[in-house]
């Protein structure tokens, strides 16, 4: 179901949204690994950083969870597998993700329309990834919030004098 490698249309990057799924060559975990494949993943956002589309896309696997399941994003409903293109229950992980431009060469294209998008959530699957999203946001908030923080703790203002007179003065962070 997944597609042959062919030069990519631009049609489909300018229609990409978060909730598509995609047919992309996912790096494994051990970089020894066998060659990259093809597989399902989702995008969860696509922004745009300094000018260049940006998605970020999760990591997609038929294998049964190990552990905790609360933030994947499982698509297991026989109806949301047909509208998402899958061969099988599939779950994505928000937690394995890439951040990749939409002119990457891991997207794999279809040959009848040349895009990489496979297909979309729906249902369930697509309210499971509206929390995850909303999880990401607020932590990747908490993150930026204490990288503030911390540059404020460090900030060191920075006084070279010749005798009593002040000739610069800088602030850094030390």
């Amino acid at each position: 179901m997944l597609h042959a490698d062919i030069p990519q249309a631009a049609a489909w990057q300018e229609t990409i949204k978060p909730g598509d799924i995609v047919a992309f060559r996912m790096p494994h975990k051990d970089p020894s690994a066998e060659p990259l494949k093809a597989r399902p993943t989702l995008v969860l956002d696509i922004e745009d950083i300094d000018g260049t589309s940006m998605a970020t896309l999760a990591y997609g696997t038929t294998r049964p969870p190990r552990g905790k399941t609360g933030h994947l994003v499982p698509v297991t409903d026989p109806d949301e597998i047909v509208a998402a293109s899958l061969d099988r229950p599939t779950r994505f992980d928000p937690h394995r993700t890439v951040l990749v431009t939409l002119s990457h060469n891991g997207f794999v294209c279809r040959r009848s329309d040349g895009s990489a998008i496979i297909g979309t959530l729906s249902g369930t699957s697509a309210q499971r990834l509206a929390r995850a999203r909303k999880t990401r946001r607020a932590a990747r908030r908490r993150h930026r919030s204490h990288l503030r923080r911390q540059d404020k703790r460090r900030e060191v203002v920075v006084e070279r004098r010749r005798g009593a007179r002040l000739v610069s003065k800088e602030v850094i962070h030390a």
